[in-house]
């Protein structure tokens, strides 16, 4: 039986073009609508409902509805957003346990859905880039062999199934359940990418120290880099710039004390 749409809003959190809204249908249920904007949201949005289509697990929103280029999921809006509770010290708020929760999370993510074909994983190595012309990117001269060289030892390959983009916007707690939202870039590859990933934006929102979350020094140089390449070319909101920045800093920190450089 059709339904009518009641009320909707956008939530603030989401980067990309694609179009997001809560919406609350007139006999009361209600649904998380995504849709594509353009032709690289459309590719997104089919890769995000191939994923969810496959994984029979509860750490990904139930699909509703899919129809190309429109995505209904079921509504998480209840369930609790990290990024969606500023606290005292910063505009994100991790409870107890709830860092634990989604690490252990992640192991499970790489173990799933193990016939999905999904592409491997090639990610550009970026310390090339910063070597010609380092105090660009802020980095003192005498890191960057180091950095360099540590990044070509990172190891990518792999058969976990990899997010790629695990950040607080992109995790929400409903009841015991971790769920993981927005998988419009996933590979297959090294599990521990999507944890390389999340460790430099726990330090910035009160979380551990990256070298208490990951002690693997070719992965923490990549992150590194990737971050320091983002920052030197950031555009947009002034507050995303500042982000950038922050990550930039810590990822580098921690990427050499990795490598017990000074």
């Amino acid at each position: 039986m059709a339904r009518r749409a009641t009320h909707w809003h956008k939530p603030h959190t989401g980067l990309s073009a694609a179009h997001r809204f809560a919406v609350t249908f007139d006999d009361g249920t209600a649904a998380f609508v995504k849709a594509a904007t353009d032709v690289q949201t459309s590719e997104w949005l089919r890769t995000e409902h191939t994923v969810l289509a496959a994984i029979e697990d509860d750490f990904t929103p139930t699909i509703l509805h899919w129809h190309d280029g429109l995505l209904i999921t079921e509504d998480l809006t209840g369930a609790y957003w990290p990024a969606d509770h500023p606290g005292a010290d910063g505009p994100v708020t991790w409870l107890p346990r709830q860092i634990d929760a989604l690490t252990a999370t992640l192991r499970r993510v790489a173990g799933a859905a193990p016939d999905l074909p999904l592409p491997a994983a090639r990610p550009a190595r970026v310390w090339p880039r910063i070597a010609v012309d380092p105090r660009r990117f802020g980095v003192a001269p005498h890191l960057v062999e180091p950095l360099l060289s540590a990044e070509a030892a990172a190891e990518f390959d792999g058969d976990a199934l990899v997010h790629n983009d695990v950040r607080s916007d992109n995790v929400c707690f409903a009841g015991e359940r971790v769920v993981l939202v927005d998988w419009s870039t996933p590979h297959r590859g090294n599990a521990l990418v999507d944890v390389a990933q999340l460790a430099p934006t726990l330090a910035i929102e009160g979380g551990p120290d990256p070298y208490d979350v990951l002690r693997d020094a070719p992965l923490a140089a990549w992150q590194a880099g990737v971050l320091l390449v983002r920052a030197a070319n950031a555009e947009g909101p002034a507050w995303l710039c500042d982000v950038l920045r922050r990550l930039a800093d810590v990822a580098l920190v921690w990427a050499t004390r990795c490598l017990s450089l000074d």
